[in-house]
């Protein structure tokens, strides 16, 4: 009995939502794209899902590699940072891939980012790596393929 007392304390405190939560795998996969002249690998984030909590899961971007999230329709899209793992230079585009706002979504910050612009798309770099770059709104990206996939949110 102790055991089980021992075992049920130990689920207990794994499920108190303190523990940092696992990256997000991007169901669709990864794909490249340019940002300003530079090559980056994304994973595709498509899904509400996986869209949901991605700032606060995703795990820090290494040099090159990022996220790109989607959705299928423009709107304001606002991305958490208060319980983030990692901070982030963020690209918003619009459905065609045109960049519409370029921010910094800092570890932390209690209010997080939203574009100021309606937007359909926002990459994800490693801080500081699109100021490398000479990326500015305006620039039209190539969109992977896969991005046309976007899932809805729900309907409830």
């Amino acid at each position: 009995m102790k055991h089980a007392a021992l075992a049920f304390l130990l689920l207990l405190g794994a499920c108190d939502g303190a523990r940092t939560p696992a990256p997000l795998p991007g169901a669709a996969g990864s794909a490249s794209l340019s940002l300003g002249g530079t090559r980056f690998e994304v994973t595709l984030l498509l899904t509400e899902k996986e869209r949901r909590h991605a700032s606060e899961q995703l795990a820090p971007a290494r040099e090159g590699r990022g996220y790109l999230l989607s959705w299928p329709r423009e709107r304001i899209l606002k991305l958490e940072g208060q319980s983030g793992r990692a901070s982030f230079d963020v690209a918003f585009l619009n459905r065609a891939g045109v960049v519409v706002d370029l921010q910094t979504l800092k570890v932390g910050h209690p209010e997080g980012i939203q574009s100021a612009v309606e937007a359909a798309h926002a990459v994800l770099t490693a801080m500081g790596a699109l100021t490398q770059t000479s990326v500015k709104k305006g620039d039209k990206i190539e969109l992977p393929a896969a991005t046309a996939q976007a899932q809805e949110l729900p309907v409830v």
